[in-house]
């Protein structure tokens, strides 16, 4: 957020308008570093799973289990899922379509 202004001021120094490209990239990495080591999770089954497992190591009783735990994760839904909902969205919902 602040590269702008300090870009304006990269522009009349001796760097160079380069600079400010250079700058917003550092900066956003830096950003997404930080973001990635701090921020915390919050999606809730998630954050109950990791609960789950606390408790299970806690109490040692191994039957405390979430519900995002019990799911099968199934490959070829998940892949059908991810093609055909945007296919159907263009199709269905005109206003995605004349965005794009």
């Amino acid at each position: 957020m602040v590269a702008p202004f300090i870009g304006g001021f990269i522009v009349t120094s001796h760097l160079g308008w380069r600079w400010t490209m250079y700058l917003s990239g550092i900066l956003a990495s830096v950003a997404a570093v930080l973001n990635f080591f701090f921020l915390y999770e919050t999606y809730a089954p998630v954050i109950l799973a990791t609960k789950a497992r606390r408790l299970r190591y806690a109490t040692k009783n191994w039957a405390i289990h979430a519900k995002l735990e019990e799911s099968q994760v199934d490959l070829t839904a998940i892949v059908e899922r991810t093609l055909t909902r945007p296919i159907h969205m263009l199709i269905v919902e005109p206003i995605v379509l004349l965005m794009r």
